[in-house]
């Protein structure tokens, strides 16, 4: 089987158009990557979200994003949603700790 090597500067990103875009306040790096993950665990049907931290943006993606490429200062995070209109009460967990790979 071959092995892909991705180098450091490139993550993978959503390039689907996401369904809202918020700017990131913070000191950067992986604060913007929980602050997004807090963002998208407040919106219901929040699939998952890239970080663009180059231009301090969080992509929020209300549906199951198709399209992903290497895109240098992005990273798109999936999030497992366990909440349902039935049982609000059970909140959906934000994979922050991986990305989704190629």
């Amino acid at each position: 089987m071959p092995v892909v090597t991705i180098p450091d500067e490139n993550r993978t990103c959503a390039v689907d158009e996401p369904s809202s875009v918020t700017s990131l306040a913070g000191v950067g790096g992986f604060a913007d990557v929980a602050q997004c993950a807090m963002r998208c665990t407040g919106v219901f049907d929040c699939s998952g979200f890239n970080v663009k931290f180059d231009m301090r943006l969080c992509e929020i993606f209300s549906y199951i994003a198709t399209l992903f490429a290497l895109v240098p200062d992005c990273e798109y995070r999936q999030a497992s949603r366990t909440r349902t209109p039935d049982n609000p009460r059970v909140t959906k967990a934000v994979m922050i700790f991986g990305t989704i790979g190629l």
